[in-house]
């Protein structure tokens, strides 16, 4: 469906690669210092055993695969125009985004890669829920 004018996003297909690429990059540079740094490794008996810089093919798939699904589930928001019609919603998501982020990073003190990105996140989320009322949830992103 994601290739489609009615479901997806038809001419602009490589543009939502693009998009997809843009977000994938920074995390996966991120995972990439986290492995190196020996936050995490990953178990071989769950992976394939393909490996680039050190990340194991699914991690840099997954980074991948859940942008671009969270895009194609944004795009159908975008074509009901569900997100224009609730600005209220979109203030909602985002704050309550940003508490749960907020929360995670205060219960987890003690591991590095939590706490990072969950305050990462609940930064992002707040300036979003601040800042979108104007646009009337136009673009959450």
């Amino acid at each position: 469906f994601s290739r489609t004018d009615r479901f997806g996003f038809g001419s602009r297909w490589k543009e939502a690669w693009n998009a997809v690429a843009v977000s994938a990059i920074p995390y996966i540079a991120w995972d990439i210092l986290f492995t190196h740094l020996g936050v995490w490794r990953f178990n071989s008996k769950y992976i394939l055993g393909i490996h680039f810089f050190n990340l194991p093919l699914e991690e840099i798939l997954f980074f991948l695969a859940i942008p671009f699904a969270c895009l194609f589930i944004y795009q159908q928001f975008i074509q009901r125009n569900f997100l224009k019609s609730s600005p209220k919603l979109v203030v909602m998501i985002w704050g309550g985004l940003g508490l749960i982020f907020l929360l995670t990073g205060l219960l987890h003190m003690d591991k590095i890669y939590t706490v990072s990105v969950s305050f990462l996140g609940a930064a992002a989320a707040g300036i979003l829920a601040w800042s979108r009322p104007k646009y009337s949830g136009a673009l959450m992103l």
